[in-house]
């Protein structure tokens, strides 16, 4: 769609004066969503998953954060590349409910709005950040059979693979917050013990999305946020993660990237 300005220009203008207000912002996007959130992110399955886990392992790593407010007081989500530092997704983010306190479906419902700029800019740097969660995610998905290794001619990091087998991280990236993931009795200063401290990490993080599923599920309809339509994705991308850390090889090797 970034090549039809009568379909793009619009949209991008009616944005433009929309985004300076948070209620403006809410009325832009009122009653313009008529389909499930999974359906209304225009991504394939496939490349929503991987970024679905690139913001989970985004968040371990340190590479995901809620940066400082814009003047008008909007919040600001960034993330982080080896090559382009901290990138910000569109800011502010298209609204959820007031009951969201995970950022995840805002980040991805937005893409829509990183699209719109893509064309009004003829630029890609908008979509730098969506490029970025699915460079991470795809160390996964594509390991684990459940997104194609050549699909798009994207790359895949190797961010965790490496820290499993070497501690490194790649030249300049932020420091890992919770080191070492609240797991203090292991010893993460070798392979084995950094692989079952990552490991112990993520079933913190399946824990707490199964607490809050069972609070949803007990909850009026009204009441839930959009985070519980992307329990599907979450849970599949937790899976995924931890069969690809406790899969990860210990034998020594040449790592393909820092990154």
């Amino acid at each position: 769609p970034m090549v039809y300005t009568s379909l793009i220009q619009p949209i991008a203008d009616a944005w433009l004066t929309s985004s300076g207000n948070g209620n403006s912002v809410h009325a832009f996007w009122d009653g313009r969503r008529a389909r499930p959130l999974t359906e209304s992110i225009p991504l394939s399955p496939q490349i929503r998953l991987s970024m679905v886990v690139g913001l989970l392992i985004g968040k371990i790593f340190g590479e995901t954060r809620k940066a400082d407010s814009t003047s008008n007081g909007m919040e600001v989500r960034e993330v982080w590349g080896p090559n382009q530092g901290w990138m910000a997704f569109p800011s502010p983010l298209l609204p959820v409910t007031a009951s969201d306190k995970n950022s995840m479906p805002a980040i991805l419902k937005s893409i829509s709005i990183a699209i719109v700029e893509a064309g009004r800019t003829a630029s890609s740097a908008p979509l730098m950040p969506y490029m970025r969660l699915k460079v991470i995610g795809r160390e996964v998905t594509t390991s684990v059979g459940l997104d194609l290794p050549d699909r798009d001619n994207t790359d895949a990091s190797n961010l965790i693979e490496h820290w499993v087998r070497t501690g490194g991280l790649p030249p300049g990236a932020p420091e890992m917050p919770n080191f070492p993931f609240a797991v203090d009795s292991l010893d993460v200063l070798t392979p084995t013990g950094r692989r079952e401290a990552l490991s112990k990490e993520i079933d913190l993080v399946r824990n707490e999305y199964k607490d809050l599923w069972q609070k949803l599920e007990a909850a009026d309809w009204r009441d839930i946020p959009r985070i519980y339509e992307l329990k599907g994705d979450i849970d599949q991308a937790i899976n995924a993660i931890h069969d690809y850390v406790v899969g990860i090889s210990l034998e020594s090797s040449t790592s393909r990237i820092s990154d």
